[in-house]
């Protein structure tokens, strides 16, 4: 995260500059700005593996435990894995959360889902980690043996090389 302090008309370009060329690089920014300063930080974009990973689990979570509903299941997964690492990256989520979620019983809280980004905010990073935290978390429930993943091979390079561990 750089933070610009834009006093003169320098300081805003040079601001600008780093934004454009943190989209070139990454294809986005979080960026946040007030009349005199504006943090940007800088958003890889996440690779086709990491989305095939989360929708093999997705799948294999929804088949073993949720009768093959895929659709609540990228919602449990978005409430219970998926905020709290974004919660934890962004105190203005956090509050958010605190404010639309904290009242709703839990069932109403993963009905809430449908209505907010999670897994799309994350860059490369942060899905890392919400990937390990679906096996970790489910590791019991679910049978994530690495015949199952043939399907999905680049579930299962990944597997073989102990990123899962």
């Amino acid at each position: 995260m750089k933070t610009f302090t834009c006093s003169t008309q320098k300081h805003a370009q040079d601001a600008l500059q780093f934004v454009m060329d943190g989209i070139k690089k990454h294809g986005r920014m979080n960026v946040a700005a007030t009349h005199k300063t504006m943090r940007a930080e800088e958003l890889s974009i996440r690779t086709l593996n990491q989305n095939s990973m989360k929708e093999a689990q997705v799948n294999y979570i929804a088949s073993q435990l949720y009768g093959g509903d895929e659709h609540y299941t990228r919602l449990e997964l978005k409430y219970r894995v998926g905020v709290p690492i974004l919660c934890r990256a962004d105190p203005k989520f956090l509050k958010f959360c605190e404010m639309a979620l904290k009242h709703l019983i839990h069932e109403d809280r993963i009905k809430a889902m449908e209505y907010v980004s999670i897994t799309s905010e994350m860059g490369v990073n942060q899905m890392s980690e919400y990937i390990k935290k679906v096996f970790d978390m489910y590791a019991e429930q679910v049978d994530w043996g690495a015949a199952a993943w043939r399907t999905y091979a680049p579930l299962g390079r990944w597997l073989a090389e102990g990123k899962a561990a």
